[in-house]
């Protein structure tokens, strides 16, 4: 493939196929890219049982992802973030206790 036949949406697509394998379930995954002039911002969303799978030991999966999409983005001319928001805690209300 080309640099002129390679897009975000490639980018993206790789980075999905890529966290379908590390997790035990693949239809939650959803993975979304937004483009700036030059960077791309990934945000990848998976089942809440899984993210411990996309993040790893000591967030080294997550580490390695990011260079992968770092590289691919390089040849776009592009700088890559990639975020991987975990499930906001629920507060606790002691008011209606």
């Amino acid at each position: 493939m080309s640099e002129e036949e390679l897009s975000v949406d490639h980018v993206r697509d790789a980075l999905e196929n890529i966290v379908e394998v590390l997790v035990d379930v693949p239809s939650k995954i959803k993975v979304s890219a937004t483009e700036t002039d030059d960077m791309v911002i990934f945000t990848v969303i998976v089942d809440p049982s899984d993210y411990g799978k996309v993040i790893g030991s000591q967030g080294r999966t997550a580490d390695a992802i990011r260079v992968i999409m770092t590289g691919a983005c390089g040849k776009l001319k592009k700088r890559a973030y990639v975020e991987i928001p975990t499930k906001p805690r629920e507060s606790h209300d002691r008011s209606s206790d």
